[in-house]
């Protein structure tokens, strides 16, 4: 059979509404935005570069401005992440599951088992959480 090395020279011409938004999804991508903020983004340097178009423009821009700020406000509410659980000996945050810290090298106690129903429960505990069966005098 043929087998292609190598191809050279080859060029592909896009129609420029495609090819200007295949650059469009690319500056997304890059800059890790998404479709709203870019279309509020580009709203918004639109209206700043018209100035000729008056109270409708300055509207526009700030309509997309409060968009985009509520979206930041969104952000900034998720949470970051799982939340972390002091270590039992030097207080260091660890990652949830944690056998052993990774400050100290101390063993996370993983709990106590209720003997009448199996609940796991923290070290400590008294009680179960789970049937009420007491678990230390």
């Amino acid at each position: 059979g043929l087998e292609i090395q190598k191809i050279s020279g080859l060029s592909i011409n896009l129609p420029d509404e495609v090819q200007k938004a295949v650059d469009a999804r690319s500056s997304m991508a890059i800059t890790g935005t998404d479709f709203m903020r870019y279309q509020a983004g580009t709203a918004m340097r639109d209206a700043a570069a018209n100035p000729a178009g008056g109270g409708a423009a300055t509207g526009v821009g700030v309509g997309a401005g409060i968009g985009m700020g509520y979206h930041l406000m969104d952000a900034m509410r998720q949470p970051g992440g799982p939340p972390g659980v002091p270590c039992i000996k030097c207080g260091a945050m660890l990652p949830p599951g944690s056998k052993f810290c990774n400050s100290c090298g101390a063993r996370q106690d993983q709990g106590i088992q209720c003997p009448k129903c199996g609940n796991t429960m923290p070290a400590g505990s008294k009680f179960c959480n789970e049937c009420g069966t007491k678990l230390s005098d």
